[in-house]
């Protein structure tokens, strides 16, 4: 996805001998453009910039708040990405916990390491489920169904029942999405086309 050009160019320099700008990036039109400038500063060379562009097809969803950033890398099984690539279900279980404060622990440790930090734990088991724990019954989570497979295997520890159903897609569903990293900025997109201006 990134070109070979690109990859190359940031191949030969160390990370502190060059930086990445963004100098335009409008999410309002059907495919959106981002103007990006790499500026080499290294000791071999006279300083030189290369302007990119990227175009985004299938634009999905964003978060960029900084202009300047030193990295840039894509992913196409990210966490962030599976709300839009990954099947949905809801998981519920039968069956009390004998120690629901440690269920809970495992279902939230279970979670960071599933999602390395990327999805709220809350997002999806709310402090609300604690209740149906202790009842022994009820919707424990709905979402990816991914991360459900994982939530399972923790009751399943614990000797608990479960089922997954009513798996479906979501309305911004991609087949096949990636996420386009700049530092910890990112965009979701069906695919990102970059052009070299200069």
């Amino acid at each position: 996805m990134i070109p070979d050009e690109l990859l190359n160019l940031l191949d030969l320099y160390a990370e502190d001998e060059y930086s990445f700008q963004l100098q335009k990036m409008d999410f309002t039109v059907e495919k959106p453009v981002i103007a990006i400038a790499i500026t080499v500063n290294a000791e071999e060379v006279d300083p030189f910039t290369q302007h990119w562009e990227v175009v985004v097809d299938g634009y999905v969803k964003s978060s960029c708040t900084r202009r300047y950033f030193d990295g840039l890398y894509w992913n196409d099984d990210h966490p962030l990405l599976w709300e839009y690539t990954e099947e949905s279900g809801s998981l519920y279980f039968n069956g009390a916990a004998a120690d629901v404060p440690a269920l809970f622990m495992d279902l939230w440790e279970a979670h960071q390491e599933e999602t390395e930090g990327w999805l709220s734990f809350d997002q999806y088991i709310g402090k609300d489920r604690i209740g149906a724990l202790k009842h022994g019954a009820g919707l424990l989570a709905t979402g990816p169904v991914r991360l459900l497979q994982v939530y399972a295997a923790c009751l399943d520890r614990q000797g608990i029942s479960y089922s997954i159903i009513g798996r479906w897609r979501g309305h911004d569903f991609i087949k096949k999405g990636k996420i386009l990293f700049m530092d910890g900025d990112y965009i979701i997109a069906r695919s990102f086309d970059f052009r070299r201006l200069s």
